[in-house]
């Protein structure tokens, strides 16, 4: 069943919807500030009849407590953290960057073809991924953050007593501080679903609950802790876990939405100082330009790397412990995307320099710096927010599965309807629309409608097709990059499928269809084409008959 989307249903969805987001409703220990009863109001606020961008004072309100909301609850579910209140500490500056992005903004329409709002967008953005995560896929648990490095074996139960002993020994001497357990004599009842751990006068037993599938371990003072276990492959299994919960994952996806173009002036004015040099040049003036500070630079360059580093686990035998190591190919791609002032890096630039949130984040300069579970998963947290930021925009970035970057990317794609540009100003647009047809975990399809109301002169109507035809090349050109061939791609297990339907005196469509990049379809007016990747001679036939601008 498809949906057709535009501004006034995404309105209607979050006015339904919002009190179901857990991060809007937060509640903190100690309330200072009141953001979520200012959110509640302002939401209430919204006009459904308006469009977005009419409405960018109260989007610019909603925007700040979003964000700061996201912020506060991510804090709250912090085990490290005590005290939780809902002090967001940089929002208020990172709002008043975004005051003076929105004004800003009225001065970079005209300064590239293809420039358009910003501001409105990234509402959309937001809403339409909650819109269609919690109406397709029923929450975020299933949007991948690799969170399963946070999930440690502690010791297997079948292998107690045996293999695993140093390991439970380590665990229990390391967790609980449970220094008599060296050398200790480990037994398991007949039934085995009772560990004894004796030695001298102490002694500690862990039992297995085949009812409620957990275990406890309790110590012969009497102080009692609760285990959790894991089956897999009829193994019982131990465990340490930190799994990152829907909730949050779906805060994450507020900050990164919501702030994922704040880096668009800088890229932006980088454009119109080249042209400006361009266009100085016939006088021999060569010397207009901006320097980036060597602080900036030494920053920029630890957020390159931050941004590019992932989690290791290390240690054995109990004594587990994370590091953060520097992904190369990761590293290199996004300093070449920052050598280009891409927004999407720009962005993660403004982010660390405005909030203390992720000024915080746990990071591993050198391998000596270890980091406990607790301290790994909040560098996740902030880390795949700020690399799903980076990659939106960055065409070396390639993507195997529906993870938070790949869901800022595809949404990102898909929001084209209400984003007005300068040559809007000066001659007669087609409206556009939007229809989702399907949003699976493995399988996405939407369509992406173009048409002209009223009468069209003939000459428009030329111009119209031909820039169709460019917009269909443009984004599956773009489609292809990013799912290319790549190391790991057999774990790619998901279809895209693009529409285009153009409708002007008659009605012409465009489809792509990317299996993997052996499996490329398109449809041009019925007429199928199959497009392996490295064919050139099938890519230039193709473009010479459907795609050529006359």
């Amino acid at each position: 069943m498809s949906d057709i989307i535009e501004d006034k249903t995404l309105i209607d969805w979050f006015k339904d919807n919002y009190e179901k987001i857990t991060f809007i409703n937060i509640e903190p220990e100690y309330e200072r500030i009141g953001r979520s009863s200012r959110l509640k109001e302002s939401i209430a606020d919204l006009i459904t009849d308006k469009k977005f961008f009419e409405q960018k004072e109260k989007l610019i309100s909603i925007w700040k407590n979003l964000v700061a909301n996201a912020i506060i609850f991510l804090k709250s579910k912090d085990d490290r953290e005590c005290f939780h209140d809902d002090g967001d500490y940089g929002i208020e500056d990172l709002g008043e960057f975004f005051d003076r992005y929105c004004k800003f903004e009225k001065l970079l329409y005209g300064s590239g073809e293809y420039y358009r709002d910003h501001v409105s967008h990234v509402f959309k953005v937001f809403l339409l991924g909650e819109k269609l995560v919690r109406d397709h896929l029923d929450d975020f648990s299933s949007i991948d953050v690799m969170d399963h490095k946070l999930e440690l074996c502690l010791f297997r139960w079948g292998e107690i007593p045996g293999d695993d002993n140093e390991r439970l020994l380590r665990y229990l001497q390391n967790e609980y501080g449970i220094g008599w357990v060296k050398g200790a004599e480990i037994s398991k009842s007949d039934d085995e679903k009772t560990i004894c751990i004796k030695k001298d006068e102490n002694s500690a037993k862990i039992m297995f609950d085949e009812i409620d599938i957990k275990a406890t371990l309790e110590l012969n003072d009497g102080v009692i802790y609760d285990l959790k276990v894991k089956i897999e492959n009829d193994e019982r299994k131990i465990i340490k876990s930190k799994l990152i919960t829907a909730e949050e994952k779906e805060a994450m996806w507020c900050i990164a939405s919501l702030t994922h173009d704040l880096g668009y002036p800088t890229e932006v004015v980088h454009k119109i100082h080249d042209q400006l040099k361009d266009m100085l040049s016939v006088f021999n003036i060569k010397d207009v330009s901006y320097i980036l500070s060597q602080q900036s630079q030494s920053f920029n360059d630890f957020i390159i790397r931050l941004i590019s580093s992932d989690l290791t686990l290390c240690g054995e035998n109990g004594s587990l412990y994370y590091t953060t190591h520097t992904q190369a190919k990761y590293y290199f791609k996004y300093s070449r995307s920052i050598e280009k002032w891409d927004h999407g890096v720009e962005s993660c630039v403004v982010l660390m320099k405005s909030l203390v949130y992720f000024l915080e984040t746990d990071f591993s300069i050198d391998r000596r710096r270890s980091m406990k579970i607790d301290d790994a998963q909040q560098f996740l947290i902030r880390q795949r927010i700020l690399r799903s930021i980076a990659s939106h925009n960055c065409d070396f970035i390639y993507h195997l599965k529906l993870d938070l970057s790949f869901l800022l990317r595809i949404i990102d794609e898909m929001q084209e309807w209400g984003r007005p540009k300068l040559a809007d100003l000066f001659m007669k647009t087609p409206e556009t629309g939007f229809k989702i047809i399907k949003f699976e975990k493995d399988d996405i399809e939407y369509s992406i409608t173009f048409r002209y109301l009223g009468g069209v002169e003939p000459e428009d109507i030329e111009e119209f097709h031909a820039d169709v035809k460019e917009y269909f090349r443009r984004k599956i050109n773009t489609y292809i990059m990013i799912l290319r061939s790549a190391v790991d791609g057999k774990q790619r297990e998901f279809v895209l499928t693009f529409n285009v339907v153009a409708t002007v005196s008659k009605e012409n469509t465009y489809k792509f269809i990317h299996k993997n990049p052996q499996e490329i379809t398109c449809e041009i007016d019925g007429n199928s084409v199959e497009l392996p990747e490295l064919d050139e001679n099938n890519w230039d036939k193709f473009y010479e008959t459907y795609l050529k601008n006359d």
